[in-house]
């Protein structure tokens, strides 16, 4: 028993003397993310400490929405690269494209790798990764405009918005967050705000819910249980993606006069910028990787510099 414990603060030592910068003895977590550059949006990605940067695709077409498939060796995104806008897989080096299915929007890949969730018109569809099966979910209750799906992570349901019928695009339309079984089932309006609720994103440990709302006026990013009770507000911004341990939140944010990625702890402490111009940001890594005290970096002037990005 003893000898255990000796090995065991022996390697936590040896470990911090290597790695000074990091709290767990996990892989780097890593982000995907969009620019637009020359008029076109192109897809990125980097370490969650801001190291690493590379471009993954470098196209006419406008690249966006990209997310992580579970086995963080692929990448599902948006395209309109053939003429139309199509979901797309591709590994990380930006080759072996392929189509999957003719559809716009933010896909989002389920958490075991089965299928990707599109909320095209009034209906959630469920499309396989190869694209070879499709699945409609309708349910009783309220029907509307429906957009930005989200997994919860057992697979089993998806937080989504409902907007009302024949207000499209008006100022002022209530469009409110809800969570359905896959089956159709189980119908739960989370918030009920006259105001813009939008963008969910489920925590990978189940507890929480992220969206972005304008109800104080400014669009923001909130938290509330996965019941919709104790709504929070944390920080200005939109667009929110949880880190895999559930602990931090990548956003969309100008602060400073400056726009582009941010992350804050989960109760909006400790912002700090990741990427400048960046947008659109998914997560990948460990559920035991933090992000260090490392060097974040602003992509932005390296590119107005004419630096080649690797």
């Amino acid at each position: 028993m003893k000898s255990d414990l000796l090995f065991i603060i022996a390697f936590v030592g040896s470990f911090s003397l290597i790695h000074p910068n990091q709290m767990a003895s996990a892989e780097r977590g890593k982000i995907v993310f969009t620019l637009l550059h020359d008029g076109n949006g192109g897809i990125y990605i980097i370490d969650d400490n801001g190291e690493n940067l590379r471009q993954l695709t470098d196209h006419l077409a406008h690249d966006s929405y990209p997310v992580w498939l579970p086995d963080g060796r692929h990448i599902v995104f948006c395209s309109n690269r053939d003429g139309v806008f199509s979901i797309y897989t591709m590994d990380l080096a930006g080759k072996n494209i392929k189509r999957t299915v003719d559809a716009i929007g933010r896909p989002a890949v389920s958490p075991n790798g089965q299928w990707i969730a599109l909320a095209p018109d009034e209906i959630l569809l469920l499309v396989d990764i190869d694209g070879l099966k499709q699945r409609e979910i309708h349910w009783d209750g309220p029907q509307g405009v429906t957009g930005m799906a989200a997994w919860s992570p057992d697979s089993k349901r998806l937080a989504f918005t409902i907007q009302i019928p024949g207000m499209r695009n008006i100022p002022g339309v209530l469009n409110d967050i809800y969570i359905v079984d896959i089956t159709g089932e189980n119908l739960q309006q989370l918030t009920d705000h006259p105001a813009q609720d939008v963008y969910p994103a489920w925590s990978p440990d189940g507890q929480w819910i992220v969206f972005q709302s304008d109800r104080d006026g400014d669009m923001a990013i909130y938290l509330m249980e996965t019941d919709g009770a104790n709504a929070k507000w944390l920080a200005n911004g939109r667009r929110p993606e949880w880190s895999p341990d559930s602990q931090q939140i990548a956003f969309v944010s100008r602060r400073g006069g400056v726009p582009g990625i941010f992350i804050m702890d989960r109760d909006g402490g400790n912002i700090r910028l990741l990427v400048e111009g960046g947008d659109q940001p998914s997560w990948f890594g460990s559920k035991l990787a933090v992000s260090g005290a490392g060097k974040w970096i602003t992509l932005w002037g390296r590119m107005k510099r004419g630096e080649r990005i690797q």
